[in-house]
């Protein structure tokens, strides 16, 4: 499972709401599936991400030695809701 943290990008208080989408940007290698909101507090990259504050997903057919560049969008709960983009890479090592 892969997961993308919007900590920083919320306001105090707010979580994610509603239905995340992640799309990979360059090739179509990728399948991703298993979209979600974060329903337990984890940690990501060593930092702290609280429940509601991070999008999940499922990563498969990645061929080696090749780094993706992926979009997660994802609305907040606030009223108007936010719409929050991340642009990330997911890498395969050698």
């Amino acid at each position: 499972m892969a997961s993308v943290s919007f900590v920083g990008k919320l306001d105090t208080g707010e979580v994610l709401a509603g239905t995340p989408t992640v799309v990979e940007q360059v090739t179509s290698d990728l399948t991703l599936d298993n979209i979600s909101i974060n329903t337990a507090a984890h940690t990501i990259n060593g930092l702290p991400v609280p429940i509601g504050q991070a999008v999940r997903f499922q990563v498969q057919g990645a061929v080696e030695n090749t780094v993706y560049q992926i979009r997660v969008t994802a609305v907040s709960n606030s009223t108007p809701p936010q719409t929050l983009v991340v642009d990330c890479y997911i890498g395969t090592g050698e």
